[in-house]
């Protein structure tokens, strides 16, 4: 809800910079609280034991959390076929006006919910519902992205272009994405090891004071304020040395029909696959 509320403050895009970082980073704090407060509360009601109250307590404390068995297999396999369908029709010309980003062996298909009932019907699952309410104090209707990762075994017409696309991995360089606090979730469709390329989180990176610099510097560039390339969206090399040393690195490796949650204000960033197939379904709010 903080979000909708601070993107019509254009009157700071108006303001001299000192004035406007003055006024941002009271926004930031109040996100917070608020923020504190609401899962806080969620915690206390659900308790720690339950699998929601436990994963808030970690967001909270680290900026990361998983919750097992968030789907069943059967609705696992039944989601990813839904996404394989996809390629099929793509590859087929037989959606059009789809939005994909694609290099090599790897392709994001975008707007899933757009499509069908079915995808729709995720986004509108209660216990999602839960969770955005806890985080985001709203109802929010996610986004999808389906996200296939293979090591060049698959032979799909999706990826017979290939030699056209570019070769390093989609958000493989550490980063943050968001200046408040915003969760981005993850459905994993199938077992993610050390071998299939896992995502890395460096925990409690949100709470480290050289993480908050990127925290206002893309809050300044979201009201069109100059900053120099890159200072914050991506972490520079010697960020990346403090958060080795402040910051416990965290490979998520999980199974199929996990849920993993990441806060946006946490430093994260994909692992190369070195072989199999990655599958998740991605959920934006």
């Amino acid at each position: 809800m903080i979000f909708r509320i601070v993107n019509k403050l254009n009157f700071i895009k108006r303001l001299n910079r000192k004035r406007a970082v003055s006024i941002i980073n009271l926004i930031i704090a109040l996100d917070e609280i608020l923020w504190r407060i609401r899962l806080s509360i969620f915690i206390l009601v659900l308790g720690k034991k339950n699998k929601f109250g436990k994963a808030f307590f970690e967001l909270r404390k680290t900026g990361v959390a998983i919750i097992p068995n968030f789907y069943s297999d059967q609705k696992v396999v039944e989601i990813k076929k839904k996404c394989l369908n996809l390629m099929d029709e793509i590859s087929k010309n037989e959606i059009d006006k789809i939005d994909i980003e694609k290099v090599t062996n790897q392709i994001k298909i975008k707007g899933l919910h757009k499509l069908n009932k079915f995808f729709r019907d995720i986004g509108r699952d209660i216990k999602m519902s839960i969770i955005t309410m806890a985080y985001h104090f709203s109802i929010s209707r996610p986004y999808l992205i389906y996200n296939l990762f293979h090591d060049g075994t698959i032979s799909h017409p999706i990826f017979s272009d290939n030699q056209k696309t570019k070769s390093e991995t989609i958000a493989g360089t550490p980063h943050v994405d968001f200046y408040l606090h915003k969760l981005r979730i993850c459905l994993a469709l199938e077992n993610v090891n050390d071998q299939n390329g896992p995502t890395v989180c460096y925990k409690n990176s949100m709470h480290l004071d050289f993480i908050k610099e990127n925290h206002l510097n893309l809050a300044l560039e979201n009201f069109e304020f100059h900053n120099d390339k890159n200072r914050g969206h991506y972490v520079n090399e010697n960020k990346i040395k403090n958060l080795e040393n402040n910051s416990k690195k965290f490979y998520i490796t999980v199974e199929k029909g996990d849920l993993i949650l990441i806060d946006l204000k946490t430093v994260h960033h994909q692992t190369p696959l070195k072989q199999g197939e990655r599958h998740f379904l991605w959920f934006y709010f």
